[in-house]
């Protein structure tokens, strides 16, 4: 589906759901790879996104990494919306998250 309940307000409100999230990443990190040369990236997202991709979609980021020859962390963070996520760039040492 593409969108589901909001764990924040106990369902009162539609979010993206969690596959149109990582298609969201997965689309973001192809654009960036394109015009980019940073191979080490750290991607933080709200911890049940990381739970979902690592229980679930694990082989696309591994496959994603070995295609591309990067290195991408993903970190959890509760400050991160359910349906966002935050790239930084180890080499710049900066958020890189709207420059794609």
């Amino acid at each position: 589906t593409v969108n589901e309940e909001c764990p924040t307000c106990s369902g009162l409100g539609w979010i993206a759901s969690k596959d149109t999230v990582i298609t969201r990443l997965e689309n973001w990190l192809k654009r960036f790879r394109v015009k980019n040369n940073d191979r080490r990236l750290v991607i933080q997202m709200h911890p049940d996104l990381v739970d979902y991709i690592k229980e679930n979609r694990s082989k696309l980021i591994n496959g994603f990494m070995w295609d591309n020859k990067m290195l991408i962390d993903i970190k959890d963070d509760h400050k991160v919306s359910p349906e966002e996520f935050k790239i930084y760039s180890k080499k710049r040492k900066a958020d890189i998250t709207t420059i794609v």
